[in-house]
């Protein structure tokens, strides 16, 4: 289980020479209770150069602080826009 909180993209497929064709191209969403994944191409279509895939948790994860966070603490993020009602 991903317990480390904030944005992370991993390159899942890299092109050799020259891009990545792929037919009937969608990026693909999905939601869990405390994370969202995405798989998807960096150019947004059908040809690319790699294909992404986000791991973001937005509930119950390891929160770090920072000397920057000037007193705010952030649990997670979601690309999508999910609000959780209750964290731990």
């Amino acid at each position: 289980m991903l317990r480390r909180s904030g944005k992370n993209t991993y390159v899942a497929m890299r092109a050799a020479n020259p891009s990545l064709k792929f037919s009937d191209y969608a990026k693909r969403f999905a939601d869990q209770r405390a994370s969202e994944t995405a798989l998807y191409t960096d150019s947004g279509t059908g040809t690319a150069a790699e294909v992404r895939y986000d791991v973001n948790r937005f509930k119950d994860g390891v929160v770090t602080y920072t000397t920057t966070s000037a007193g705010d603490a952030l649990g997670g993020y979601s690309a999508s826009g999910t609000r959780p009602s209750t964290t731990r």
